[in-house]
């Protein structure tokens, strides 16, 4: 149950030991006696699969046609830039990275607000209004989908 690569070294020649060992978990096997450069390149190639080839997090998300600069919160699209608020930014990089997904109201607050017992539910609505009169400025008003009763979802139009 964990993501840390499994090595074995054994002695054993079988080819059932290896099945087993594989089949127990193990990422690679290897057999005594073996060579030193071997092993080390043998465990450099699992650290490097195991963990350089994670998915870095990046500061601009593309969402149909346009940028999201998260560093700097706006929004461009064919020349025109639109400065978000830190909630207009945080509302659309949820239902965009949602991916074509309901978000429930009380989940954007949860996440927007932590503690929902301070929030007004008209404190949402107010804040997706406003996203999407900057949204029409580049034509993407319509990308942003109210689904009555269930929530709010970023669309790919």
């Amino acid at each position: 149950m964990s993501k840390v690569p499994i090595l074995f070294l054994s002695s054993r020649e079988h080819p059932m030991d290896m099945v087993m060992a594989m089949t127990m978990g193990a990422d690679d096997y290897i057999q005594k006696p073996f060579n030193t450069d071997v092993l080390l390149a043998k465990i450099q190639a699992l650290l490097r699969r195991t963990y350089a080839y994670k998915e870095k997090a990046t500061d601009i998300i593309e969402w149909n046609r346009a940028l999201i600069d998260l560093k700097r919160s706006v929004i461009r699209m064919e020349g025109i830039e639109i400065e978000l608020t830190k909630n207009e930014l945080f509302i659309l990089v949820v239902l965009v990275q949602a991916k074509d997904k309901i978000i429930s109201r009380y989940d954007l607050i949860r996440k927007l607000w932590d503690d929902e017992r301070f929030v007004n539910d008209n404190t949402l609505t107010a804040n997706v209004t406003g996203l999407r009169r900057k949204l029409a400025d580049i034509q993407l008003e319509e990308a942003l989908v109210t689904k009555k009763g269930l929530g709010y979802m970023a669309i790919t139009l």
